[in-house]
Parts: structure tokens; sequence; C-alpha cells
């Protein structure tokens, strides 16, 4: 399992949309067994 955690300045959805290309650019590329952080 891979882990991808993400670092807003909230849970709200205005601050969480901005990080939905790099999440999306990295699914390809995560790695199992690895956490991978996505901030802003």
């Amino acid at each position: 399992m891979a882990v991808i955690v993400l670092h807003a300045l909230s849970n709200r959805l205005a601050d969480l949309k901005p990080l939905a290309p790099k999440i999306l650019a990295i699914l390809d590329s995560v790695v199992k067994g690895q956490a991978t952080v996505i901030s802003q």
C-alpha cells in the first residue's frame, strides 16, 4: 500500500483542490510501502 499525505491549510475542499493536479501527476509513480507528501 502506498500512502499519499496531503499538506494543506485545512481539510476544506477549497484548500485541497489546488493539490489535485499534483496528486494525479504522481499516482503512477508512488511506491508501495512508502509515504509521499504533497503540499502547496
